[in-house]
Order: structure tokens, then C-alpha cells, then sequence
């Protein structure tokens, strides 16, 4: 369940990027001198939503923001509110799951294994190479990488 709700919040925030970065969805009087790499109406709707979560915002002048930073299509966003919420409640269940907790153990566990075979294969792919000074010129002193295969 966790991870559809994420999955539904995501496609909310990858539709209002969509809607950001289209100029000809953008409502009349809405027009913005800002490139579009600035994505000011991006940053205007995380604002919305934030204090919407942190109650410095109600739902109607949150309804009223979206409508007028994404017009018509603004709808999709106006219960993202509670969608956020039942994801919390999933990561509190995930969270204070003993099974859960057990797999998030063994991911870790994966997840270090994984660096330490990176490191111990790296390790082993040069360990046939020494550095040997060699002396050029008298004023620099340069090093000579030499593979032990074929000194």
C-alpha cells in the first residue's frame, strides 16, 4: 500500500513538472518573464503544499493557488493533502512493523556487502601495479606506473 500511495504522489508532482515547463498551459494573466529553467511556478506550488501540511495555509486558498498557477488541470493536486497524510500513516506502519524492520536490516546489510565487494574488486584489479620513482631531470621527479607483469 506504501508504495502505490508514493507512486500516486509522484505522478501528482511529475504532472504539475509537466504543467511547469508547458507555457501554453498556462492560464491567462499568469505569464511569467522567468525562463523556463527557473520553474517559478514548481517552486510556487511546493510552497503551497507545505503550508498547506503545516496548517499556515487552508484549503481554499490552497485550491485558489493551484488554480491560478496551473488553471483547469489544477484539480489533480487538490487532495494531495490527504494523500500525504495516508502515506505518513503507511511509513509509520512500515516503520514500527517487526517484519518490515527485519527486510530494511537486510537491505542494509545487501547494501554494505555490495561496497565492500566494489572496493575488494577494485583492490584486486590493481594490485599488479607499484608506483617506482624515476628521476627524469635533476630539478622534477616523476613516477612511473609500472604493471608488475611487465617489469
Amino acid at each position: 500500500m506504501f508504495f502505490r500511495l508514493y507512486h500516486l504522489l509522484f505522478q501528482r508532482y511529475e504532472f504539475a513538472w509537466k504543467l511547469g515547463d508547458n507555457p501554453t498551459l498556462v492560464p491567462s494573466g499568469c505569464q511569467s518573464e522567468y525562463s523556463s529553467q527557473d520553474h517559478p511556478r514548481i517552486t510556487a506550488f511546493d510552497t503551497l503544499v507545505r503550508g498547506l501540511l503545516d496548517g499556515s495555509l487552508d484549503s481554499g486558498r490552497y485550491e485558489g493557488g493551484c488554480r491560478l498557477l496551473f488553471g483547469a488541470s489544477s484539480f489533480v493536486f487538490f487532495s494531495i493533502d490527504n494523500l500525504i497524510v495516508q502515506l505518513l500513516k503507511q511509513l509509520q506502519c512500515v516503520v514500527n512493523d517487526i517484519q518490515s524492520s527485519k527486510l530494511v536490516d537486510l537491505w542494509k546489510e545487501r547494501e554494505v556487502l555490495k561496497r565492500k565487494k566494489h572496493l575488494d574488486d577494485c583492490t584486486n584489479k590493481f594490485s599488479d601495479v607499484s608506483i617506482r620513482p624515476s628521476m627524469l631531470s635533476s630539478k622534477s621527479r616523476v613516477y612511473l606506473i609500472v604493471s608488475e607483469s611487465h617489469a
